[in-house]
């Protein structure tokens, strides 16, 4: 199971800044973002599979399996849909007052959310015990909120799909960090040497001979880029 969520969460790694280069690129009607919410559907069901694995299916092996595909599938539909939701708040105002109004609100239910997701399966499991064996029936507790997140998941996006139109903004494509890599695997080397810029370079110099940050960017990245 632990190798299991180190893969799925890797993959995750790797996979959002692909998707956000992806969404960037897309072009239809409906805009960059909003036509990856309508596979919000996957993302819901593949919650709801990943909570209910199936009776026959036991506790070892044959669950583990279950529990390792549809987990890196939870988190391929969770890169589809929620990247691109993640970008198209900044888009839709240029008013400081509306983008923070937005994202207040935003918040508010991610912080509902958070606190149903941590006392929901609690009080399903103490609803659903067995005061005569003195059991819990988690498997039916853990059922049932994954179907109220998975079907309270998808509405909520295709209202937001149907709702909320994208303005049109102009793509400003930003130089990778290593000049002859395809952009997205660009845009994750330099992720990693902004990180190291940051975190490693300081502690390996003397305090006062630590070089200045842009002076550490620009000498790792190409001649070809522009300089910070």
């Amino acid at each position: 199971i632990n190798a299991e969520y180190m893969g799925a969460r890797s993959f995750d790694v790797m996979s959002d800044p692909f998707m956000g280069w992806w969404s960037d690129r897309t072009q239809s009607r409906f805009g960059r973002r909003r036509p990856y919410l309508l596979m919000c559907w996957g993302y819901g069901l593949m919650f709801i599979l990943l909570m209910t694995p199936p009776v026959s299916i036991g506790s070892g092996t044959g669950l583990a399996i279950w529990f390792g595909v549809f987990y890196v599938l939870f988190y391929l539909f969770d890169t589809m849909v929620n990247v691109p939701y993640g970008a198209l708040g900044p888009e839709l105002s240029d008013d400081s007052g509306e983008r923070t109004s937005l994202f207040f609100w935003a918040k508010v239910f991610n912080g509902v959310g958070i606190l149903c997701g941590a006392t929901l399966p609690v009080a399903f499991t103490l609803l659903y015990k067995c005061e005569s064996c003195l059991q819990v029936d988690v498997r039916t507790a853990m059922r049932d909120v994954s179907l109220i997140f998975g079907f309270y998941y998808t509405p909520a996006m295709l209202i937001c799909f149907f709702v909320v139109h994208e303005r049109k903004v102009r793509l400003r494509i930003s130089p990778p960090a290593v000049a002859h890599l395809p952009l997205p695997i660009g845009t994750i080397a330099w992720q990693h040497c902004q990180y190291g810029c940051l975190h490693i370079a300081p502690l390996a110099t003397p305090h006062s001979n630590r070089p200045s940050l842009g002076w550490v960017l620009n000498t790792m990245i190409p001649a070809s880029t522009p300089p910070l």
